[in-house]
Formats: structure tokens, C-alpha cells, sequence
């Protein structure tokens, strides 16, 4: 993980804290689950034996395109899952037309008020 990091309270244009080479990633959430509203990203990493955590509440347009394409990986990976586990909790196996006749029919993911 590198980049500019600035505090929670801080303001776009802050000089903020440049980072190189933290890590590795040990978790990575928004909080709710992705059928929440949160649009923030929570990563989880240490360096030099602590532990830290980076809320990252929305990308510079350098790195926006790359932000809302692993959002959009992520919330279809977590809709199958969900779907998947609710089959298997009921006893039901889905079939594989039946799995992207479900992904067919998702609604796509809303990120700062924009669908991906």
C-alpha cells in the first residue's frame, strides 16, 4: 500500500502523509457489507509491528477508475456469495444458468451517486 494518506478530519487539498510500501493488506471492509450505504473502503495493514487502519472515503481522480472497478468486483462477488448462502442454508442447489440468471438480473452498484 502506498499513496497520500490524510486524516479522517482532514481536507482534500492537505498536504497529508505520504506512505510507500506499508503492509501487507490483512483486511478490507466498509462496515455494512456492501448492501449498505457506505461508499468508504476500511483497509486493515500493519508496519514495523503495529497494526493500522486507513478509511479511505473517496480516491483522487488518478485513482478513481481503478477504486470503483474493485468496488464493482467486490459487491458482485458478494451478492453471488449472499445468494449462494441462502441457497445452501435452504437446501437448494444452483444451477449454473441459474447463477447468471441472477447476475443477468442485479442491479449494478451505486457509488457517489453514480451506478458502475
Amino acid at each position: 500500500l502506498s499513496g497520500k494518506v490524510l486524516r479522517v478530519d482532514g481536507q482534500e487539498g492537505d498536504e497529508g502523509l505520504q506512505v510507500v510500501d506499508i503492509g501487507p493488506i490483512k483486511e478490507w471492509t466498509n462496515m455494512t457489507g456492501m448492501e449498505g450505504p457506505e461508499e468508504n473502503v476500511i483497509i486493515g495493514t500493519s508496519f514495523g509491528g503495529r497494526d493500522l487502519e486507513f478509511n479511505l472515503m473517496r480516491p483522487c481522480e488518478e485513482y478513481l477508475a481503478m477504486y470503483q472497478n474493485t468496488y464493482r468486483m467486490v459487491y458482485l462477488a458478494n451478492s453471488i456469495i449472499v445468494e449462494l448462502t441462502k441457497c445452501s442454508e435452504n437446501g437448494v442447489l444452483m444451477e449454473y444458468a441459474e447463477l447468471l440468471e441472477f447476475i443477468d438480473k442485479m442491479e449494478p452498484p451505486v457509488m457517489f451517486c453514480q451506478a458502475l
